[in-house]
């Protein structure tokens, strides 16, 4: 548990301390490890930067978190994350977007940022494919925490307005969070509740079942890093829809989908309204041949092997 949540300077502190026994634990019972790898700067990598120093084992570190392109990082925490990062022999991050905001806000003293993407669940490439079946309800599906920054309260606009000329479209929102009954009234006074459904929580393996039953993928995200949904709909061989809102421009090729702008209820609405029209033009067996080429299990864990054995070997 960090028990400072506000203070990164003790909550380093609190960090390494427990880092440095499970580090003396994994020592007595593996020996000293070739190579670390860290999954965020804050405060992975600042346990793997305090024991680079003491015994000298490089480390990689990959950044997931949206904080730091959000600008959500405090001063304090920042010099830490630049410390951390400093201290590694090879940065990644998980899009291309990330990586660009943590050049600027890090520096380029610490190095070359390397976009290097999430793993997408071998349960979604190897699901089997379902026969396609026309259907007289064409289905959309959101999959977020229902937060302000998932931009549901532009989905529910943007599905009205879709709505007006496709009355044979339904959505459904897998998660939940705060904004949930706020999101339940707006659907009620769009008048298109209907033809919402939420459905609360969802489990990867529900995640994945609401995936097959859905005819496209839709986020409305202000902001995202990655967006592991993504990848897991073109796993299934689902086209995708989503805002330009950062990771999504590194996974969704135009033979995936659309992007459109963010905060933007209009473009969303004429996208899934193409969608609806147009669904079926997209090659569900080419979707996921490119999506396990580029996110699969072999192709990461390659890359990370290679990674790993370029420092094993330096000098």
């Amino acid at each position: 548990m960090n028990w400072f949540p506000r203070n990164a300077g003790l909550a380093e502190k609190l960090y390494q301390w427990h880092g440095g026994r499970l580090y003396k634990k994994y020592v007595d019972e593996n020996g000293v490890p070739d190579v670390m790898h860290a999954h965020s700067l804050l405060y992975a990598g600042s346990i793997a930067a305090l024991h680079r120093e003491k015994f000298g084992v490089k480390f990689v570190v990959t950044e997931h978190s949206s904080a730091f392109a959000r600008k959500l990082i405090s001063k304090k925490g920042v010099e830490i994350a630049k410390k951390s990062a400093l201290a590694a022999s090879r940065r990644f991050a998980v899009s291309q977007s990330l990586a660009s905001a943590l050049d600027d806000l890090i520096g380029n003293k610490a190095g070359e940022w390397e976009e290097f993407p999430n793993i997408v669940q071998k349960k979604f490439l190897n699901y089997e494919f379902v026969e396609k079946i026309k259907r007289p309800r064409i289905r959309f599906l959101n999959v977020a925490h229902l937060n302000k920054n998932k931009g549901h309260i532009n989905l529910l606009e943007a599905f009205s307005l879709a709505m007006k000329s496709a009355s044979n479209i339904i959505l459904t929102i897998g998660g939940d969070g705060p904004e949930r009954k706020n999101l339940e009234n707006l659907a009620r006074d769009l008048g298109i509740a209907q033809s919402v459904k939420f459905t609360g929580l969802l489990s990867r393996d529900e995640v994945l079942l609401e995936m097959v039953k859905a005819d496209a993928l839709v986020l409305a995200s202000k902001y995202e890093t990655f967006g592991v949904v993504a990848i897991e709909a073109l796993a299934l061989g689902k086209p995708v829809i989503s805002t330009r809102c950062g990771g999504p421009e590194s996974i969704i090729r135009p033979e995936d989908g659309v992007l459109v702008p963010v905060d933007d209820p209009s473009a969303l609405a004429a996208a899934i309204l193409r969608m609806s029209e147009s669904g079926e033009l997209y090659d569900e067996v080419e979707i996921r041949s490119s999506c396990a080429i580029r996110f699969g299990e072999k192709s990461i864990v390659n890359r990370l092997a290679e990674a790993y054995a370029g420092l094993i070997n330096q000098k």
